[in-house]
């Protein structure tokens, strides 16, 4: 308990762990501050007004969609000009002119309804948070080897394993503090923000799947933070980690995505890392694999496919621990100078 205390202590002290908290709180303000500035609550006259709106426009269908029957019914002379048949020619399905008809709902200002976009802004919380852990837990035990502090800590406790889980779980108990406290703090900004821009109204089951979207989005920061501290861990540096961070982003997300397209390869989302962190984020990703309409004269109907959020648990639950297994490994295996 001494030495996790302790190393709490130091992870907070850190200047890098403060500016990194900074650094997101601004980032947060900032989209808190976006959704003030575009979004309105609808006003009585704002309703009536967007009440006429929807009742001209329905008007206006219910025109169209006569002028679409009539045209259609009609035999036009030859060398005669019609508009109703230049607009609606032979064929044309009327019906598509009433398939969606207009609510008083389209014709109202942009508002911020907590229920419809919650879920979508807790996503951007993790992401944003999946980040400050990954560089955070990098920078935890990558300073540490740079300034010499490892091998003091050592020469304490030589039993190197406890060490490493230590400050493991220092690292991951600090931030899932973190994630805890922001999470309260963004959804109270965000209630603030639907009762003045929109509306805060919640049931019980949207309550209940947006903090399910909350627990998704703690536990990525989290396997994000042991992945940047495992992978510090074995390059006894900070740049280690960040170096392979921007090294998969480049070559595995976007190199072997352009890759993949050139080859006209199905499925290529399964391939990319980020498909899985989606689909673990929202519960299960949909994608469209099209590969079969290329170089073909016959018209062809892609297919969808769906990547579930058990599939994305497994492949971060084997990168975890592969990646925690080996730094452990050489932690206790390759000499400390």
């Amino acid at each position: 308990m001494k030495l996790i205390r302790a190393e709490l202590v130091r992870l907070f002290a850190r200047r890098f762990t403060r500016i990194a908290l900074v650094g997101v709180l601004l980032l947060l303000a900032g989209i808190a501050t976006v959704i003030w500035i575009t979004n309105h609550k609808p006003t009585p006259a704002d309703r009536l007004s967007a009440h006429i709106a929807a009742e001209q426009a329905l008007t206006e269908r219910n025109a169209a969609y006569q002028q679409c029957v009539d045209a259609q019914s009609r035999t036009p002379s030859p060398g005669a000009t019609d508009s109703g048949a230049k607009q609606f020619p032979p064929g044309f399905d009327c019906h598509q002119i009433t398939d969606y008809p207009s609510t008083d709902a389209d014709f109202l200002p942009a508002s911020f309804r907590l229920a419809a976009a919650g879920p979508d802004l807790f996503r951007a919380l993790g992401a944003l948070l999946a980040l400050f852990g990954f560089a955070v837990g990098a920078s935890f035990i990558g300073a540490e080897w740079s300034s010499g502090g490892i091998l003091t800590l050592l020469l304490w406790r030589p039993n190197r394993t406890p060490v490493w889980l230590g400050k493991l779980g220092s690292l991951l108990l600090g931030v899932l503090g973190v994630g805890v406290v922001y999470s309260v703090l963004w959804y109270a900004t965000l209630w603030v923000l639907a009762d003045n821009r929109g509306s805060s109204a919640l049931t019980a089951g949207a309550l209940r799947s947006l903090a399910l979207v909350d627990v998704r989005a703690i536990t990525l920061t989290l396997v994000a933070a042991t992945v940047g501290y495992a992978v510090s861990a074995l390059g006894r540096n900070t740049a280690t980690a960040l170096g392979a961070a921007v090294a998969w982003v480049v070559i595995f997300e976007v190199g072997t995505r352009i890759i993949l397209g050139l080859m006209n390869a199905a499925r290529p989302e399964r391939w990319l890392l980020s498909s899985y962190v989606q689909a673990w984020l929202t519960n299960g990703a949909r994608f469209f694999d099209e590969s079969k309409c290329h170089n073909g004269p016959d018209p062809c109907v892609g297919v969808w496919w769906r990547i579930s959020a058990q599939q994305s648990a497994l492949v971060g639950v084997t990168l975890l621990v592969v990646v925690t297994a080996v730094s452990l490994y050489s932690f206790r295996r390759r000499d400390v100078t």
